[in-house]
């Protein structure tokens, strides 16, 4: 299998498993077990977890290791913030976008 492949692939699965709360914010993330979970070496599940911490799901901690990265208060109140704006206009372009069929 391409090694880019399989780091997509275990970094879609980590995603979705922090996503949907399979590890709670402050979850360590112990490369050996998840790598033994996925069936794969320690490798591409570093580099995955690299990649979900330049997006600001995991944050590495010193004398720790990665871990899953808690949401602050100003965090959350900035993303609903812009899921409102988007949400209002989604209503705009589709309530002046609608045909008589709709």
């Amino acid at each position: 299998m391409d090694t880019g492949a399989l780091v997509d692939r275990i970094y879609r699965s980590l995603r979705e498993a922090i996503l949907a709360g399979a590890h709670p914010p402050g979850a360590r993330l112990k490369l050996s077990a998840l790598a033994g979970d996925l069936g794969v070496s320690t490798t591409p599940v570093r580099e995955a977890i690299s990649r979900l911490e330049k997006v600001g799901l995991v944050e590495v901690v010193p004398y720790v290791g990665p871990q899953v990265r808690a949401v602050t208060p100003t965090e959350a109140a900035d993303l609903y913030d812009v899921r409102i704006a988007l949400e209002g206009l989604a209503a705009r372009l589709a309530a002046e976008r609608a045909t008589p069929e709709h």
